[in-house]
């Protein structure tokens, strides 16, 4: 986008302030051939054609309405015609013409509407005028029609025609027309001939003819000559200055935009990477240490899911019987409460009878490798457990083979979670 402004302000430079006017208008052809090519600034201009298209809508809609009222009063008139059987002098040439407003044959570049009134006017004066009078006054009051042709949607058609030449002269889209009309008269020889003459009286100089002076005693400016009506120079300096100040403020608004929404991205890029990098530390961590925790009766080391314990049995209870203690506690079954002593735990013993320690723990998922890590003293009937947290460093150091524990860890939760 910098490039496209920095290309555009060249592009103006380059001719807004020759002095020998063929080359101005030269300059500016190009200036608009680029513009119109470019899709930065093609983009820019498609706001200023719209709202142009939405004038030419209104009129276009308006047209059609038009045509079609005065369609219906010119079958109305004919049928007057019929009726009364006309033969009065300059009929036949009157309806003559009329078809060939219709077609176009007459004033083609006129909007359909006003040939068409232009036709039934003229066909109304033939058959409503008598003996030097405007009307005849019996004839019109028998068929008011013959009073006049025009349409309401003509008169209100027309209005906004008005309108839009109006709004050509203050409005961008009217300064941009006139800059296009330049290139189509340089590049493609387009529209009336007049104006190409008149482009051809700037290229010479002035002259008509390129040997009348030497080209060092020319004096000519097209704003000055008499000749030259429509491509006055000043006027088309002020255009192309309205055109290329909106374009460059535009494009400028649309760096803007792009740069803030890049910086938007380039923030939300930053904050995801920031969270991934925060999510893998954190993995990182989980994995330098391993804890158990119980959530709902199950029982968790980290994001695996050893064990789903019953709701009502006596492994659970006895596992959070050994977890009540401090780490590393001496757990024997003969010292362990019993009924009626008064302290908690006291039916734990009663409800295991003599289950076998190393049995209920590997029920509880306690298993091979996590079995030695988190109680590494074990036997029938007494325990060590090493507390609810280990590191992989206490891992290595208890000879616990690292890949093999997350392998356990992983297996359980394949076959405890419902994932």
């Amino acid at each position: 986008m910098k490039n496209v402004i920095e290309i555009l302000e060249k592009q103006y430079q380059s001719f807004i302030n020759q002095e020998r006017d063929w080359n101005f208008f030269l300059g500016l052809a190009d200036y608009v051939k680029f513009i119109n090519e470019c899709p930065d600034s093609k983009q820019a201009l498609t706001k200023v054609k719209e709202s142009k298209s939405k004038e030419i809508e209104i009129i276009d809609k308006l047209e059609k309405e038009a045509v079609i009222e005065l369609q219906k009063i010119k079958r109305e008139l004919l049928k007057i015609i019929k009726t009364e059987n006309f033969t009065c002098e300059g009929l036949p040439e009157a309806l003559l013409k009329l078809e060939d407003y219709e077609k176009g044959k007459i004033d083609p570049n006129h909007y359909k509407s006003s040939r068409l009134d232009e036709g039934l006017r003229n066909l109304i004066k033939v058959i409503a005028e008598k003996e030097g009078k405007k009307y005849d006054e019996e004839l019109v009051k028998k068929h008011p029609l013959l009073k006049h042709s025009l349409s309401k949607k003509l008169l209100v058609r027309m209005g906004k025609s008005w309108e839009l030449g109006e709004k050509r002269e203050t409005e961008l889209w009217g300064a941009y027309d006139k800059l296009k009309l330049v290139y189509r008269t340089i590049h493609n020889k387009e529209g009336e001939q007049n104006l190409i003459e008149e482009m051809e009286i700037i290229k010479n100089d002035g002259e008509r003819y390129t040997f009348s002076l030497p080209s060092s005693k020319r004096d000519f400016s097209s704003s000055t000559d008499f000749r030259i009506k429509e491509f006055k120079k000043d006027n088309y300096k002020l255009y192309a200055t309205r055109i290329h100040n909106f374009l460059i403020q535009k494009l400028n608004l649309e760096q803007e935009a792009k740069t803030d929404r890049f910086n938007e991205e380039v923030l939300k890029t930053q904050q995801l990477l920031d969270k991934l990098e925060r999510d893998i530390k954190k993995k990182a961590k989980e994995q330098e240490q391993f804890e158990i925790k119980v959530k709902d009766r199950q029982i968790w080391i980290n994001d695996y899911l050893l064990s789903k314990p019953f709701g009502v049995g006596s492994n659970f209870e006895f596992f959070e019987y050994i977890r009540s203690k401090p780490p590393d506690t001496l757990i024997a079954r003969n010292k362990m409460p019993n009924i009626g002593d008064g302290i908690g735990y006291g039916y734990t013993k009663e409800a295991i009878k003599k289950k076998g320690f190393i049995k209920i723990l590997n029920e509880l998922g306690f298993k091979d490798q996590i079995l030695k890590a988190f109680f590494y003293k074990r036997s029938k009937n007494t325990l060590i457990y090493r507390g609810d947290k280990i590191t992989k460093e206490d891992l290595n150091k208890a000879g616990i083979k690292f890949s093999l524990f997350i392998k356990e860890l992983e297996l359980a939760h394949a076959k405890n979670s419902p994932e």
